[in-house]
């Protein structure tokens, strides 16, 4: 397509918004008799047409001030009601010969707008509610560059580059990036530790928050602009089995999706789907902690000092074990009982459940030893592959050692997420840039970094 048609194309498209717009608000007016109707910015960012300057929307400028001129003759008609009720213009340009979306190449141009709002509490049944944030409309076009940090083979350095928008297939949705969290297996997958489930090149990043930018054939109960995560399943995870977070828009499944409440950090939302989740996953799903447990959490960084958390908000009475005794206040903080420097300190403590988030063999052992007859050891940690322990301490005591990884399940992550939005669960994290994604790899490879990264992205 050339420049002109292109801008040809634009102005056309703002053309015929004005015209949706109006024929709305005449009907909403009509239908209802409200006192007052108001278009909230139907907003035209320019960016940079070109270095010779030219105002390739200076049409689509003037339509935004005849609307705009038009709402506030209408807001003159009188108070507003006492309860405003939004409808997004979205529901409006469905209905109208305006495209669902209007294709813009990003380096030129940006349409946004937020919601038409309907200020009478009396039709409130008519129109469809949203909120004051605008949905990220229109969402790329195929072929529209993003930027990604992509690992070409292991023992390299990310590279970063343009990529194309991934475009949703049958029951997926595309997620504009708000927040990806920064995981040591992606280090270990750098490194060659972990083997991968696809080919290289690949976007790392299976960490991921945002909002719905396309969706896919079939998807229904989702809408552009819903602020989601997604659970991590090891057979369908970004990152991991295919192009993941490390980049502006990443692809997920959408039965795997979860809904954001209002107002939750974003970074917070990212590392839940997976920091929240492995640490939730192996406490409550396989150490089956309940209230009245005695627990052991072996190891108190990031996994552990979220799992400790979690067993508190369960009711269990929590002991950690960690040898940074930096890190003991935070943990009394987060509600852990007493801490002590090593696992053989547990010993004798007949503890109903321990959560090993080290995994280094010795850490398991002692666990096995602390851990009351028939009690339960949920392994999270992977801090060595292999390692032998006491098969008799295993039988003797009918302890059973449960490995744990996260499953994937929805709902798993569900409860995560609605502790976090209620304030009892903070993830300790800390915030990157974009450009920062391969320091923060950097530093989780030499142990540098206490609890969690992730890395914010513009909207």
């Amino acid at each position: 397509m050339t420049r002109e048609q292109d801008l040809g194309g634009i102005i056309a498209a703002l053309t015929r918004l004005e015209v949706a717009l109006r024929d709305r608000i005449q009907a909403v007016i009509q239908q209802s008799e409200v006192d007052v109707v108001r278009v909230a910015e139907v907003g035209i960012e320019r960016a940079a047409a070109d270095r010779g300057g030219v105002d390739d929307l200076a049409h689509g400028e003037a339509a935004r001030r005849r609307i705009s001129k038009r709402a506030r003759r209408l807001e003159d008609r009188g108070p507003a009601a006492e309860r405003p009720w939004v409808a997004p213009v979205e529901a409006a340009l469905h209905r109208s010969s305006l495209p669902p979306r209007v294709r813009a190449h990003p380096s030129r141009s940006k349409l946004s707008y937020k919601c038409l709002i309907v200020e009478d509490a009396a039709i409130a049944g008519s129109v469809r509610q949203c909120s004051d944030r605008a949905p990220p409309w229109p969402s790329p076009s195929k072929g529209a560059p993003m930027k990604a940090w992509i690992l070409d083979a292991v023992h390299t350095p990310l590279r970063l580059a343009d990529a194309e928008v991934p475009q949703p297939g049958p029951g997926q949705v595309a997620i504009k990036v708000r927040a990806t969290g920064l995981c040591h297996s992606d280090v270990g997958y750098m490194e060659g530790v972990i083997p991968f489930s696809t080919d290289l090149p690949l976007i790392l990043g299976h960490e991921a928050a945002g909002t719905i930018s396309a969706l896919g054939e079939g998807v229904s109960g989702w809408q552009i602009g819903d602020p989601v995560v997604g659970a991590i399943h090891s057979t369908d995870a970004p990152g991991v089995t295919h192009d993941g977070a490390y980049a502006e828009y990443i692809l997920v499944t959408a039965s795997l999706l979860v809904k954001l409440p209002e107002g939750i950090d974003w970074g917070q939302a990212a590392a839940a789907t997976d920091a929240g989740v492995t640490s939730y996953t192996g406490v409550v799903v396989h150490g089956q902690v309940k209230a009245g447990d005695r627990v052991g959490i072996i190891g108190l960084g990031g996994l552990g000092m979220t799992g400790a958390r979690i067993a508190v908000l369960k009711g269990a009475t929590v002991y950690g074990v960690e040898p940074k005794e930096s890190s003991w206040d935070a943990a009394r903080e987060q509600g852990v009982t007493e801490v002590f420097k090593d696992v053989s300190e547990l010993e004798g403590m007949d503890l109903d459940v321990i959560v090993d988030f080290a995994g280094f063999g010795t850490t398991t052992t002692g666990a096995l030893k602390a851990v009351k007859s028939g009690g339960r050891v949920s392994q999270v940690g992977l801090g060595k592959t292999e390692f032998t322990f006491n098969s008799y301490e295993l039988i003797a005591k009918a302890i059973t050692l449960q490995g744990s990884t996260p499953q994937g399940k929805p709902e798993h992550l569900q409860e995560v997420i609605d502790m976090v939005a209620s304030g009892d669960l903070v993830i300790r994290a800390e915030e990157l840039g974009f450009d920062e994604i391969p320091d923060g790899l950097a530093r989780l490879a030499r142990g540098e970094v206490v609890g969690r990264l992730y890395a914010t992205l513009p909207e």
